[in-house]
């Protein structure tokens, strides 16, 4: 790659100070565009703005530059690229200057990357600015549309043992929450996801891991390989750590074996491995494939939402579904599931099913009978999903939802609340029809109550 020839012929060039610095002009926008390119591919259809300018929240009266700025759907990344070398000779021979280079590569762009966040939060109201290299109006972000934010240092030295475990390094001083990854490792994150809305959520726990006070990798595919084995990874140091008072952290290793033996047959499909996955259901790519294609706002929060679920909620969500939609064919109507909870953490979700040319959406159904679920249960927040099937049962269309207690007014309170009890009767009497219900049990209507405080009285 062009940027392996740079490192060698960049010390060549430092003592002339004009040819340097006109070199690494171009070695930033070589470095840049490359850099551009990998996130293209990784988020079809993105938009990717390029050498932004802001007030500098820490000194008002100048100005500062950012690399990159990524919009994908509701998700802002914010990218620093850093395109210096290390220095040609072992870090014995001089310690510090190694250091300096460390932090002239990882800690300075991650303070750059947080510097663009100071600077969004400072902005009043919705509208967030950026300008162009003559300080004019170029992008202006909304941030009602913005759900969720990244911070991203990419370097063309590979820094990876040190990046893969950023805010652990003692020697830096560094934000927790900023990814760093070597530009070779975004490359390989362009060949392995297939799917925007699964390399978004790998990106989510990847942020989670960052802020982790507990867990260190070795290795920026580690990260992947965890994620691939345990889906939610950040969290596994604190539960080893849990009741041992005597250990701040814990190393994980040798979580990429099945990748590199993936990678290093990559260029030799005959022969080459398959490729380690998450085990998703089938109902799941198909549900992560429409919402790409349908290209509907808040798609990544709702993909980041289900892909959040544990293997076991997963394939109850999955049964859920096949069995709604069996019913929907027999009865020859929309039928209805609700996943139901009581805790912060219960799984809000309410499925709407429907066949192409037999028995379409109804779509103020659909949202009544979620929004009665929030009533009735005294929900935040619950998710909605209308899932059109054809015929021969493939999926054709995904529409989907967020919606908030915030939406109610005060005079479709009562009506949902009429609802809710009319489908919370039929609820118990569908249970009693098939079996008795005990009176320690949950109670078939969803409250969350044992049965006998409940419709058992």
């Amino acid at each position: 790659m062009v940027f392996f020839f740079a490192r060698l012929i960049h010390h060549g060039l430092r003592r002339d100070r004009e040819t340097s610095e006109e070199w690494n002009k171009l070695q930033a926008v070589s470095s840049e565009s490359a850099v551009k390119g990998l996130l293209e591919k990784l988020l079809p259809g993105c938009e990717i703005y390029a050498n932004n300018y802001y007030r500098d929240p820490n000194s008002p009266g100048n100005y500062a530059e950012n690399d990159l700025l990524v919009l994908y759907d509701d998700v802002l990344l914010v990218v620093e690229v850093k395109a210096a070398a290390f220095p040609p000779f072992p870090p014995i021979c001089d310690y510090a200057c190694y250091v300096d280079e460390y932090r002239k590569i990882l800690e300075k762009a991650d303070d750059q990357c947080q510097r663009v966040l100071r600077y969004y939060d400072s902005c009043e109201g919705d509208a967030v600015s950026f300008l162009d290299n003559s300080y004019k109006p170029k992008l202006t972000v909304h941030k009602r549309r913005i759900r969720d934010r990244y911070c991203k240092s990419v370097t063309v030295d590979n820094v990876n043992e040190f990046a893969a475990k950023l805010e652990k390094v003692g020697c830096l001083n560094a934000h927790r929450g900023t990814i760093s990854i070597a530009i070779d490792d975004l490359d390989v994150y362009s060949r392995y996801f297939d799917s925007p809305l699964v390399f978004l959520h790998f990106l989510s726990q990847r942020k989670a891991a960052a802020r982790s006070k507990t867990l260190a990798l070795n290795d920026e595919l580690d990260h992947l390989g965890f994620y691939i084995e345990r889906n939610q990874y950040a969290s596994a140091a604190d539960e080893l750590l849990a009741g041992l008072e005597d250990y701040d952290w814990v190393f994980f290793d040798n979580l990429r074996t099945d990748l590199d033996s993936f990678f290093n047959l990559y260029d030799m499909p005959s022969i080459r491995p398959e490729k380690p996955v998450q085990l998703l259901p089938e109902l799941y790519t198909d549900i992560l494939d429409c919402l790409v294609c349908t290209d509907a706002p808040g798609r990544v929060s709702i993909a980041t939402y289900l892909l959040d679920f544990s293997e076991e909620s997963r394939a109850e969500f999955c049964e859920s579904v096949a069995a709604a939609l069996k019913r929907a064919v027999d009865r020859k109507r929309r039928t209805h599931v609700s996943l139901l909870g009581n805790t912060p953490d219960s799984i809000r979700c309410s499925v709407c099913i429907s066949v192409d040319g037999a028995f379409e959406a109804d779509e103020r159904g659909d949202r009544d009978y979620a929004l009665c679920q929030i009533v009735g249960q005294n929900e935040p927040n619950r998710v909605l999903l209308s899932l059109t099937f054809g015929q021969d049962g493939r999926m054709m269309r995904v529409k989907a939802d967020w919606l908030s207690a915030d939406q109610i007014t005060p005079e479709e309170q009562n009506r949902l609340l009429a609802l809710w009890s009319e489908m919370a009767e039929r609820r118990v009497e569908h249970a009693l029809s098939e079996r008795k219900i005990g009176r320690n049990e949950p109670c078939p209507c969803g409250s969350g109550k044992k049965y006998k405080k409940c419709h058992g009285r």
